[in-house]
């Protein structure tokens, strides 16, 4: 019972970047803590394991952001040169991945119907002409139907309904939490253009950019991305709309830089990298390490 009771659980923090536009201040706060759903020895468990991990996703962040969600609709009074005036909060940006972009927006992941969060571009028309002219996904039906899938879903009850409506956008069931903050769930409806690839979670390319031999340095990395991009038989302006291709083709340029790097520094040295790098170096301890 002791060792329950002291027992540890691995949690992932939710950090919020403050900008404060009357002091100009930027500031990282940490303002909730993400506990890590296992898997169970237990029939259908990874759908099961899916549903708590989406649910606790869920209402963490509801907890979190309670008081800010409603403060964004009826403001809350500030002292701006010794006046007072009404703020509204809004939440600008959601930088993460792309599993926990479907699972805070309440979206199914990995093969379903409609993989794309901005638009309803189907599966099979995915990277193809076709999905430039896809409807673009409506906040208000996507958020009504949730909220009719979830409310059955507590009862027990419609299965069928339940099972179409989620076939209808491909969602999963649950409602995002963040649908409460003004100007997310309500006009001018940025909820789905809120989401920002996290660089560190979907690829390095900027490390590998830095492995390429230096005569390729004065080239920056923007132009050798356009240059790379506009030689693809794929509109530009569909990379923004579909996440998914877009981090796919980033991560085939990632590939090509470092086979760059490697070539070139073994045909042009005449050394492999594995010789060059030589035996590892004992770094001392700083001052106050406990090592």
């Amino acid at each position: 019972m002791l060792c329950r009771l002291f027992a540890a659980h691995k949690l992932y923090p939710v950090r919020v970047r403050l900008v404060k536009d009357v002091s100009r201040t930027v500031e990282w706060v940490t303002v909730a803590y993400i506990p890590i759903v296992r898997q169970l020895p237990e029939p259908a468990a990874d759908e099961r394991a899916r549903i708590r991990r989406c649910g606790i996703l869920q209402r963490v962040i509801y907890a979190a952001f309670t008081n800010v969600i409603g403060r964004s609709h009826i403001g809350f009074r500030v002292h701006v040169n010794d006046q007072r005036a009404l703020a509204f909060l809004r939440i600008l940006l959601y930088l993460c991945d792309q599993p926990e972009e479907r699972a805070v927006l309440g979206l199914k992941g990995g093969q379903c119907a409609h993989p794309c969060t901005l638009c309803m571009a189907k599966v099979n028309i995915i990277g193809a002409p076709e999905a430039l002219t896809a409807e673009d996904r409506k906040v208000i039906n996507t958020l009504t139907n949730q909220v009719e899938v979830y409310e059955h879903t507590r009862r027990q009850r419609e299965r069928r309904r339940r099972m179409a409506l989620g076939a209808l956008e491909s969602t999963s069931g649950g409602v995002p939490a963040p649908a409460g903050m003004a100007g997310l769930g309500t006009a001018p409806h940025m909820l789905y253009n809120m989401i920002g690839f996290d660089v560190l979670h979907v690829s390095v390319i900027s490390f590998a950019w830095k492995l390429l031999p230096p005569c390729m340095h004065p080239f920056s990395m923007d132009v050798f991305l356009t240059a790379c991009l506009a030689l693809l038989p794929v509109c530009p302006g569909y990379l923004h709309r579909c996440p998914s291709l877009r981090s796919w083709i980033l991560a085939c340029l990632e590939c090509l830089c470092i086979a760059l790097s490697v070539c070139f520094r073994t045909c042009v040295t005449g050394a492999s990298l594995l010789r060059d790098r030589g035996p590892p170096r004992a770094v001392p301890p700083s001052n106050g390490c406990s090592a």
